[in-house]
């Protein structure tokens, strides 16, 4: 008797840890991206980075394009807030997509985002990066040499 109490007792948790999991994963990006709305006006950056994470992490995987430059802009912004220096390695990740992406709209959009951080990181550093020397025939990994 006690090897059957066992068995369906294992059998109900593990149903129930599979049925919770299917529910965690299929909450809805409408209602993801209401949370981060609401950390952003809290004023959380880094709690609404998390989230922001997640999304991205749903989206790639649910291979929506829309929604993954979606998450990538608001990352972007949350982490221009919380470390304006990180704007090098943030062109990097959004040059890595967008040689991914195959549809032409989405190559333009990406595009256009590159270039915009591109001048407000040259904006921000402009006093820097014109006092350097020319660089002439080597082109630097590093956007900050």
């Amino acid at each position: 008797m006690k090897k059957y109490f066992v068995v369906i007792s294992m059998v109900v948790i593990l149903i129930s840890g599979l049925v919770l999991a299917q529910k965690k994963s299929n909450v809805s990006l409408e209602s993801r991206w209401k949370a981060v709305e609401q950390l952003a006006e809290k004023e959380l950056p880094e709690s609404a980075l998390k989230e922001v994470d997640e999304i991205l992490a749903q989206a790639q995987k649910e291979k929506n394009s829309a929604q993954i430059i979606k998450a990538m802009v608001y990352k972007m912004r949350f982490n221009m807030e919380k470390e304006p220096d990180k704007a090098p390695e943030l062109i990097r990740e959004l040059e890595d997509y967008m040689k991914k992406v195959t549809d032409p709209t989405e190559k333009a959009l990406l595009s256009s985002m590159t270039t915009e951080l591109y001048a407000q990181h040259y904006k921000n550093n402009q006093w820097q990066i014109n006092r350097r020397t020319d660089v002439v025939g080597l082109v630097p990994e590093d956007m900050n040499e």
